[in-house]
């Protein structure tokens, strides 16, 4: 496992845009990262700026392995409607979160690790057990390089819990 230093923060809340959709948990390398690029021509075209990093924020999970994920990016607060782009916001809370660097086919080591510090630590994440699965306050991964301008030895992607 690499070798992460847990962080925990005071995060304000945080609006964005996103493009939202239910996939296979195999599928999602496949499925979620085209979104971005779409995501960014329709944002282009409703004149709305990103203001921040690339993330993809995972809603739940079902027994069954179907997730519901966003691909999407921070920007002002908007009152446009839209059926296409969902606009959400990332809860004002403390966060628990670390740095995750190189390859995304290793990221679920972050997700692992952040749970079982959540556990050792007496630290609650902010998630609903239902019967079907598991809903999560905010669970995110947020790109800070850039994949095509970096080699993936260098990327580098915030992986984020929301904490009760």
């Amino acid at each position: 496992m690499a070798n992460y230093k847990a962080v925990i923060s005071e995060n304000a809340e945080k609006p964005y845009a996103a493009l939202r959709r239910e996939v296979a948990q195999q599928e999602i390398p496949n499925e979620i990262p085209p979104l971005v690029d779409v995501l960014l021509n329709l944002l282009q075209e409703a004149n709305i700026k990103p203001n921040g990093e690339c993330f993809f924020r995972y809603i739940s999970c079902s027994n069954d392995g179907q997730m519901v994920i966003e691909a999407g990016f921070p920007v002002e607060k908007v009152d446009l409607k839209s059926e296409i782009i969902q606009f959400g916001s990332f809860p004002e809370g403390k966060y628990l979160s670390v740095i995750h660097d190189g390859d995304y086919g290793n990221l679920i080591e972050a997700h692992k690790y952040l749970e079982n510090y959540a556990k050792t630590n007496n630290l609650t994440l902010d998630e609903s057990k239902t019967e079907s699965g598991v809903v999560w306050g905010s669970r995110a991964e947020i790109y800070l390089t850039e994949p095509d301008l970096t080699p993936i030895e260098d990327w580098k992607t915030e992986v984020s819990f929301l904490l009760k």
